[in-house]
């Protein structure tokens, strides 16, 4: 069995960009950034959103503009919406460490009970799939997570979940996580880069039923709340992405490619908030 997902794959392309291959590795959402932090990682991809919070502790790679979504059984039997109001009285289930159950639903939940109304009963899961089955199961009325996840994760979960209507709330860039200053970020820049330029990118969001628009002219930009990161050459063993599962597969050890060393240029421009 095989990991699978459009992270997944971008990864596989990224590192075949830089002479290596991907170690996938499937660990909980909140323990990702951690995980770099401490070497156990050197990339995290799983749909992060960037946020100045988070670029703190770490640097990213732009490769998506998105923002949150709600997804509701399928054909939204209670009506609800993106809309703040919308939600209030309802049960929502968000995934532990996401910007939705860290900041946005306890917003929204503030927002309702300021309005008179009853606030959200916000369910936090160790994983994107538990937050998923949470609504499959009729224990939540919705699930809060980012545009690009849920896209195709109600085309895997056979259209048992939809998306409910309106705009993304709270729009904004993701990107791969890297630890602070890692020689593998300027890299990888480029190599997103290199896929935005070539097609690579676009393409591979169209086999994971991603919308055109999550893909723009940001896509490769390092954003580092520390000014960036250094550029000499390096060695590598591999590129380690820590991934979560898409569609609940069941994840692989994949084999080391063994130590490589590439060359990078140093034509990346770092940008903070």
């Amino acid at each position: 069995t095989t990991m699978i997902g459009f992270d997944v794959q971008l990864a596989d392309a990224i590192a075949g960009k830089l002479g290596l291959k991907a170690k996938h590795v499937n660990t909980g959402f909140d323990t990702i950034l951690a995980g770099l932090s401490s070497g156990k990682f050197d990339a995290g991809m799983s749909a992060f959103t960037i946020t100045p919070d988070r670029s703190k502790s770490v640097d990213f790679v732009q490769y998506f503009s998105g923002g949150t979504a709600i997804a509701v059984p399928k054909g939204n039997p209670q009506k609800l919406s993106i809309d703040d109001l919308s939600l209030c009285g309802h049960k929502v289930s968000a995934q532990k460490g996401s910007i939705q159950g860290l900041n946005q639903m306890p917003a929204i939940d503030q927002k309702c009970k300021a309005a008179g109304k009853a606030g959200l009963t916000i369910s936090l899961y160790p994983s994107q799939n538990d937050a998923n089955l949470a609504l499959t199961s009729g224990r939540v009325d919705a699930i809060a997570a980012d545009t690009v996840s849920l896209a195709y994760q109600g085309k895997l979960a056979n259209g048992t979940f939809e998306l409910a209507p309106g705009k993304p709330y709270e729009p904004a860039a993701g990107g791969i996580a890297l630890a602070k200053n890692s020689p593998l970020t300027p890299a990888v820049a480029e190599a997103v880069t290199e896929l935005a330029a070539d097609g690579t990118l676009k393409k591979l969001g169209e086999a994971w039923s991603l919308p055109a628009e999550v893909f723009t002219s940001g896509d490769g930009k390092v954003v580092s709340a520390a000014g960036g990161a250094s550029c000499p050459a390096q060695t590598g063993a591999a590129l380690v992405t820590a991934l979560q599962s898409p569609g609940g597969a069941i994840v692989p050890s994949m084999p080391n490619a063994g130590s490589v060393t590439f060359t990078l240029t140093c034509s990346v421009t770092a940008t903070g908030f």
